[in-house]
């Protein structure tokens, strides 16, 4: 039988990472494995408090990657093949690498250089892990200097030309 886990998660995506050749019984774990309490949606909640939601974002996608690992391994004794097992552990790293590279992305700055180091660390994180975490060390989005500007002269209160001039 399969473990239910009662965590949050994301938006589904378990059709993307299960391909052909995994089997289709460890794509239905997958699902029955997540819950929607941390969707785009729940996250809304979270966004218009800044610091405070910041760190409720980590926490839950902290607990969210946590325990579905956990379930993972209760799942993973019940399998006896081991080409199950490893089918059954590369989908698992496939969706919770994907899902954390999603969430360093949207928190940025200082998370995006935790990942882009952990991507280089193939002796420390899974293959898939680290193909996942590659995507932040060229693929980030271009930011505005406006967004800069404001970021600086807030944060030293003062125009940058006063400052830097």
């Amino acid at each position: 039988h399969n473990s239910v886990l009662h965590s949050p998660s994301p938006p589904r995506r378990v059709h993307r990472v299960m391909g052909a050749s995994s089997s289709s019984r460890e794509a239905q774990w997958l699902q029955s494995s997540t819950a929607d309490c941390c969707s785009a949606a729940s996250w809304s909640l979270f966004r218009g408090v800044s610091l405070f939601g910041r760190r409720m974002r980590v926490y839950m996608a902290a607990y969210w990657v946590r325990t579905t690992y956990q379930a993972a391994e209760t799942r993973a004794l019940e399998i006896e093949d081991p080409v199950q097992q490893a089918e059954h552990w590369d989908a698992v790293h496939a969706e919770m690498a994907h899902y954390t590279c999603e969430q360093v992305l949207e928190l940025e700055g200082l998370w995006v250089k935790l990942g882009q180091f952990m991507s280089t660390r193939a002796d420390v994180v899974p293959d898939a892990w680290v193909q996942e975490l590659k995507k932040l060390q060229d693929a980030m989005p271009p930011r505005p200097f406006t967004d800069t500007r404001y970021t600086v002269e807030t944060e030293l209160k003062g125009r940058i030309e006063d400052l830097f001039m």
